[in-house]
């Protein structure tokens, strides 16, 4: 192929690429992420309240009443999505005690403990569904002397796509350097603080994070965004609890 050859079929492949950014660039996966993490999140805040209700009738869940006087001492249990991310990193402990000041403040708490994951690994591992998890929480929290319990609910949905930078993958320089390949990711969180004593439920918080990266095709990864964006969500679950202190301290 001559020369002049080479450079008109090189343009129409760049052109075509650049054209076709449409189909190289990001589509509606973000939306169904964001659905996706969403409803895994709150059918798992759902069964785990499901299992709190097991065996009684709307008369008795009416009567039941808190126990625990504020401020509280505050167990929150490791995240109940079961599989992947299923415990907090150090990261998000220290975030989650970083609500203590603000929580303090607002007289809700005394004190937060973080319960381990053995509280429930077996029921987990072993498929025996929210109510043994439940019990488990309860239990170490109870251990623990705690008079409440937070159950954390969070999942992370990751979309990648390129953009039409890719095409210099194809070259040794591009793989490594040049940043065609992004990650978006979106997490969701919901919490409820249950009475340890009477399983009293004395609200439902929520959060949502959102967090992004571009980079050369050989370092694009999903564990940093990942992470990155379930840190976000508890920041958000953080401050929406701090939000509704005032009214739960009244009952």
């Amino acid at each position: 192929m001559r020369r002049p050859e080479i450079q008109s079929a090189a343009l129409m492949f760049l052109a075509l690429a650049v054209g076709g950014c449409g189909l190289i660039g990001r589509t509606d996966a973000a939306k169904d992420a964001h659905r996706e993490a969403m409803t895994k999140t709150v059918n798992e805040v759902t069964e785990v309240t499901q299992a709190l209700d097991n065996n009684k009738s709307v008369e008795e869940i009416e009567k039941l009443k808190p126990q625990a006087a504020f401020p509280l001492r505050l167990a929150v249990a490791q995240p109940l999505h079961g599989y992947a991310d299923r415990v907090w990193t150090a990261a998000e402990e220290a975030e989650i005690l970083g609500w203590s000041a603000p929580l303090r403040d607002a007289g809700l708490i005394s004190e937060i403990v973080i319960l381990p994951d053995i509280a429930y690994t077996n029921c987990v591992w072993n498929g025996a569904g929210p109510a043994c998890a439940l019990n488990g929480i309860r239990s170490s929290a109870a251990r623990m002397r705690a008079d409440a319990v937070l159950l954390v609910a969070i999942n992370t949905e990751v979309d990648g796509w390129v953009n039409p930078l890719s095409i210099l993958d194809l070259t040794i320089v591009g793989l490594w350097i040049v940043p065609a390949h992004h990650r978006d990711a979106l997490s969701t969180a919901q919490a409820v603080l249950l009475d340890n004593r009477s399983e009293y439920l004395w609200a439902k918080v929520q959060g949502a994070g959102n967090a992004s990266i571009v980079r050369p095709y050989a370092y694009v990864d999903d564990t940093g965004v990942r992470r990155s964006a379930r840190l976000e969500a508890l920041k958000a679950l953080g401050l929406d609890l701090v939000k509704h202190a005032p009214e739960i301290t009244r009952y």
